[in-house]
């Protein structure tokens, strides 16, 4: 069924005279997100590689909670797909990870502490995608009134994503003074915990002291399950 003439972009406003937007060529969005239409956005990012990123990232970092509203509304096109901004996030840790590793290990020298962690290391990739539906699952539970298991999942997606990329950030320091990689490891994990919260608390609203200990609930869960729950796996 084509889309009404009177119906709008969710994306980018335009009048929609078609089941495509002629301004954006965004799909017409009438419904929620479901798990089908996320499976499509992920398939859609692989054959016509979506833009994007600069703006998701943008968004994340100043105003996640109007980003992950906009989403979730229909501005599909408008931001980079979810599936694929965690992936490259991890891919891009993965690399950053390895040569601050290195370069830790040629200064300092091998020891059971660096084996351990570069086992670890190449096993974030599968961590990550192991936790992610743990972590939206018991998130949805105590949310469900307000979204769908599939929204809940999109906000991990960019929020997983998006805490990768904020320790990634600090990997570059890593290979500059590898002396102090545990000192700087320990502060970008706690950035990166409470990036955590703040993207919590602007998705899911932290109103009154349920509310509160609602969110710090949900990163508390969250970063056990991706740093302990899951490795143990």
């Amino acid at each position: 069924m084509g889309a009404a003439a009177t119906d709008t972009c969710r994306n980018c406003s335009a009048p929609l005279a078609t089941p495509w937007c002629g301004q954006c060529g965004q799909h017409a969005v009438h419904g929620r997100l479901d798990l089908h239409e996320l499976a499509h956005e992920a398939w859609h990012a692989v054959t016509h590689l979506d833009g994007g990123l600069p703006r998701t990232l943008q968004g994340l970092a100043t105003h996640p909670g109007r980003m992950y509203a906009e989403y979730l509304a229909g501005a599909r096109r408008r931001y980079f797909n979810p599936v694929f901004f965690l992936l490259l996030a991890s891919g891009a840790y993965i690399a950053l990870g390895t040569a601050a590793l290195e370069r830790y290990i040629a200064v300092m020298g091998r020891s059971s502490q660096t084996l351990a962690e570069t086992v670890v290391l190449q096993s974030d990739k599968y961590r990550y995608l192991l936790a992610l539906p743990l972590v939206a699952l018991f998130s949805w539970l105590m949310s469900r009134q307000r979204y769908h298991f599939a929204e809940v999942a999109v906000f991990w997606l960019f929020c997983i994503g998006f805490v990768i990329a904020c320790e990634t950030a600090g990997l570059p320091l890593q290979w500059v003074w590898p002396e102090a990689r545990d000192s700087l490891k320990y502060a970008f994990g706690w950035i990166a915990g409470l990036v955590m919260l703040w993207h919590v608390v602007a998705f899911f609203g932290a109103r009154g002291a349920v509310g509160v200990m609602r969110c710090v609930a949900i990163v508390c869960v969250t970063l056990v399950v991706l740093n302990y729950a899951t490795r143990a796996m």
